[in-house]
C-alpha cells in the first residue's frame, strides 16, 4: 500500500510538473506583448486602407479593444475601477456648491461613527 501512494504522489507530482510548463499563454510576459501587437495590428489595419476602414471598422475596432483588455485583465480591472471614480467625481464637480458641501458633510458625519 506504500508503494501505491508513493506512486500516486509520483505521479500527480509529474502531472503538476507538466502543466506548468505548458500554460506559457498565462504568463504576463506573453500576454501584455501580444495585448500591444493586437491593438497596433487593428490601428494598422483601420489607416492602412480605407476599403478596409468602411468595411470592417467595427469588427477590427471591437476586436481591437476587446481581446487585448481580456488579454491584460489585471490592467482593465484596474481601469474599470478608475473609469468608475472619474466618473463619479464628475458627477459630485457638475453639481452646484450648495449640494456640493452637503454631500461633502454626509461623508463627515458617516465616517465619525
Amino acid at each position: 500500500m506504500d508503494s501505491n501512494q508513493q506512486d500516486d504522489s509520483t505521479r500527480f507530482a509529474a502531472d503538476l510538473e507538466a502543466k506548468k510548463g505548458s500554460d506559457w499563454g498565462d504568463r504576463w510576459w506573453v500576454r501584455y506583448p501580444l495585448a500591444v501587437g493586437i491593438i497596433i495590428a487593428a490601428v494598422w489595419l483601420l489607416e492602412a486602407n480605407p476599403k478596409m476602414r468602411e468595411m470592417n471598422q467595427i469588427l477590427i475596432g471591437a476586436s481591437g479593444i476587446v481581446y487585448p483588455l481580456i488579454l491584460m485583465r489585471e490592467l482593465s480591472g484596474a481601469l474599470i475601477v478608475a473609469a468608475i471614480a472619474y466618473w463619479f467625481f464628475g458627477i459630485v464637480a457638475a453639481l452646484p456648491v450648495g449640494v456640493a458641501i452637503i454631500i461633502g458633510a454626509l461623508i463627515i458625519a458617516n465616517s465619525r461613527h
